[in-house]
């Protein structure tokens, strides 16, 4: 995942990976060096990037293979340079490989990207009882097809949903927000945090709360309110959105990099 992930697997496979040949939401079978992969164009983390699943005995290799391409020690594409058999001869051949900052990541890393981006998680705020209306997922839903549960939720998007999933910023750094903190609107209870992490894009602190009001499905809102979330015996401001903390738009999923800090 990353702004060279499209360069780093070019290094190693012979699939195209532009936007036209594997869009974002696709899987296609490729081969990644010696390893036969399912490629998925998806994310968690909100960046350009593909999951790569293989067999379990296959993952060290697959691991290795993507260490070696970011080195610049190994590409599917020929030799870098052709060494000359004459030792006054120039080498000839491609330019070597740029080495490609590949870094291996935590769950707490990811984590934090996926709190930035607002990105739900099953536990925190997904349950089986949690509506994709209340959770904010209501464009994943085909309204065009019957599927179960729909006479319920065109019901609900009707009369209007009384929780939603909504998105805290706060600047605040010195009181680490963990989840389950009380959350007030204009100084009434109407939460709790459900995910929190530090943001290392914006600064300061991302929480996922869930946010249950008569007026929540109201536009604007969630945006107009004053929020504070109870950190022990201190309240914490910090500034409610329905929309993700960073890249709001989407733009990096679709590996357009141009703006690096796109608030």
């Amino acid at each position: 995942m990353g702004p060279q992930s499209r360069e780093l697997l070019e290094r190693v496979t012979l699939a195209p990976l532009d936007n036209g040949q594997f869009p974002f939401g696709t899987s296609q079978e490729i081969d990644v060096g010696p390893v036969a992969v399912r490629a998925a164009r998806v994310t968690y983390v909100g960046e350009l990037g593909w999951e790569l699943y293989c067999p379990v005995e296959c993952a060290p290799l697959l691991y290795e293979t993507l260490h070696a391409a970011a080195s610049g020690e190994l590409t599917t594409k020929g030799p870098t340079v052709e060494e000359p058999t004459d030792p006054e001869e120039e080498p000839s051949g491609n330019e070597p490989l740029v080495p490609i900052d590949l870094r291996d990541c935590g769950y707490y890393a990811i984590d934090s990207l996926r709190c930035e981006k607002g990105y739900r998680a099953y536990g925190h705020e997904l349950s089986s009882v949690d509506t994709p209306l209340e959770a904010g997922l209501a464009f994943q839903c085909d309204w065009s097809k019957d599927f179960n549960g729909k006479a319920a939720l065109l019901e609900q998007k009707s009369n209007g949903v009384k929780s939603r999933v909504v998105t805290l910023s706060t600047e605040e750094e010195a009181l680490p927000l963990w989840g389950a903190e009380p959350v007030y609107r204009d100084g009434v209870l109407v939460g709790n945090v459900t995910s929190a992490n530090y943001s290392h894009s914006n600064g300061g602190q991302i929480a996922l709360c869930t946010v249950e009001h008569e007026d929540v499905a109201t536009k604007g809102f969630v945006a107009k309110g004053t929020y504070t979330i109870e950190v022990g015996a201190t309240m914490v401001p910090a500034k409610g959105s329905l929309r993700p903390a960073f890249d709001p738009k989407g733009r990096r999923v679709a590996g357009d990099y141009e703006d690096q800090l796109q608030k």
